[in-house]
């Protein structure tokens, strides 16, 4: 059996194994840890940026307070070109 021929048949089947076999499960999540951030580690990648674009957001606001507006686009939301 050629290499391609078993790629194919490795596509075909599993998704049918990885529901139904554990042992295939485990073989490809240990396989894929290799490259990819489990959930937990992803969710605190996120929760680190979110936090951190609060705080460049809240700096922000403290720099254009002393100007009476909420930054270059002011209190109504809208970009200003001094006008």
């Amino acid at each position: 059996m050629k290499t391609e021929q078993i790629r194919e048949i490795i596509l075909k089947e599993l998704p049918q194994v990885m529901k139904t076999d554990p042992a295939v499960q485990r073989l490809i999540l240990d396989l894929s840890r290799k490259h990819f951030a489990g959930k937990v580690e992803t969710e605190n990648r996120i929760d680190l940026m979110i936090d951190e674009l609060r705080k460049d957001r809240e700096a922000r606001e403290k720099r254009w307070a002393p100007h009476g507006g909420s930054g270059p686009r002011g209190r109504s939301g809208v970009l200003s070109r001094g006008f």
